[in-house]
């Protein structure tokens, strides 16, 4: 298996283990700059889990996909509190991990990432699916206008689907405007290409934040960088070199008018946040939820509700709540 598929399912985070310090704490709650962490389940029902989604839909939270270092799942969870979770059953997509979740018209969608074959052999996705209900879901595009695609971005933007990037896919974006038809829109972003950034909207712009990029010869190099876009086509670097070092495995949200930027490759321990998407401080320099790549984070209820990840020694199916006392 060369480096480009090793890193596909986030072993990448044993490769570079060696450059974190782990140090996890197991304090239920934690305090600093009126702040609380609060861990609500040390083991919730769903197996741990890395490259997951969880998106709030209908007044739930739905977890889907993920995998667990050996195989992808195709199993769904959802909550009303975060606190008591129940399986929706396997559903008919393929097992996956890497894919993207949205909500647009009242249907939750997920697309593409990066599943097996039969043979134990990494394929990439580029199918849609989307559901009424979280359980019952049709299959809209079995392949969609793009290539097959893991560790892309997708958000909806002024009543628009957008998508960018993905690991070893080209520096591009494409829209849609009901989800199964696509239509790129630009095809040399100025950030290059990249996979495991986030994309996300704030003060009426979409945002890049950090990444990694794995190119033909299987060289890796990460990005701790800051972009935004008025329209998803024309780019603008605000920050670079930022502290956070956000790359690639991230979450980030926006909570209480800021940008959130919690866990990551190499500095997984941290949260910071920033008003302006530019001007960036260290929140919390080390969470008890400790080190921690490719998690969920939502915002739900006035909370960061946290999902698993990989925290260096396992697949976690952990779940914390973040909320700021300010």
């Amino acid at each position: 298996m060369n480096f480009r598929i090793v890193y596909k399912y986030g072993v990448t985070v044993l490769l570079i283990a060696g450059l974190i310090v782990f140090a996890t704490s197991l304090l239920i709650g934690f305090n600093e700059k009126e702040s609380s962490f609060t861990r609500y389940l040390l083991h919730a029902p769903f197996p741990g889990r890395a490259g997951h989604t969880c998106t709030v839909f209908k007044g739930k939270l739905w977890l889907i996909g993920g995998w667990d270092g050996n195989s992808p799942y195709n199993d769904v969870w959802y909550s009303k509190e975060g606190l008591h979770w129940y399986s929706a059953g396997l559903m008919p997509f393929k097992p996956r991990a890497g894919h993207a979740a949205f909500v647009y018209n009242a249907k939750l969608y997920i697309v593409g990432g990066l599943t097996f074959d039969e043979s134990r052999n990494i394929i990439d996705l580029n199918d849609v699916w989307a559901t009424d209900d979280g359980i019952h879901w049709q299959c809209v595009k079995e392949a969609a206008e793009f290539m097959p695609r893991g560790g892309h971005a997708c958000t909806v933007f002024k009543n628009t689907i957008l998508l960018i990037g993905g690991i070893a896919c080209g520096a591009e974006a494409f829209k849609s405007n009901d989800g199964v038809s696509w239509h790129k829109v630009a095809g040399n972003l100025p950030f290059g290409s990249r996979g495991g950034h986030v994309l996300t909207s704030f003060n009426n712009k979409l945002w890049v934040i950090g990444g990694i990029r794995v190119d033909g010869n299987n060289n890796f190099s990460s990005f701790s960088d800051v972009w935004n876009s008025s329209d998803g086509i024309h780019w603008h670097k605000v920050a670079k070199n930022m502290p956070f070092f956000a790359g690639g495995g991230h979450g980030a949200v926006v909570y209480k008018k800021s940008l959130w930027v919690i866990g990551g490759f190499r500095k997984g321990g941290t949260v910071y946040r920033s008003d302006n998407g530019k001007d960036w401080e260290l929140f919390n320099s080390f969470t008890p939820m400790g080190e921690r790549v490719s998690h969920s984070c939502t915002v739900f209820k006035d909370r960061i509700i946290l999902i698993g990840g990989f925290d260096g020694t396992g697949f976690k199916n952990d779940v914390w709540a973040f909320k700021t006392l300010e």
